[in-house]
């Protein structure tokens, strides 16, 4: 199922957020990889619009680069899926 973000305030900066808004799963890591570290705050300052009511565990990673040379930064998201116990 194609799901389309509403559109984020830093989509014009260079700044895209996709958010998959289909589940409310319990976020509670996230790492944010770039290709320049310095540009950082513009990450964070995206980042804690998207996350602020949350506010998981968050690590900035540089990285040489993407499969798109274009991206300049990733964010892993890392969610907590609760299973059912077995019957045994």
């Amino acid at each position: 199922m194609s799901h389309r973000p509403p559109q984020h305030p830093h989509a014009g900066s260079g700044v895209c957020v996709s958010i998959d808004t289909q589940h409310d799963l319990p976020l509670i890591r996230t790492r944010i990889m770039l290709t320049d570290i310095s540009r950082w705050r513009e990450a964070d300052r995206a980042h804690g619009e998207v996350f602020r009511d949350v506010r998981p565990a968050c690590t900035f990673i540089q990285v040489s680069g993407f499969i798109d040379p274009a991206w300049f930064v990733e964010i892993e998201a890392d969610c907590v899926i609760e299973w059912a116990k077995p019957c045994i």
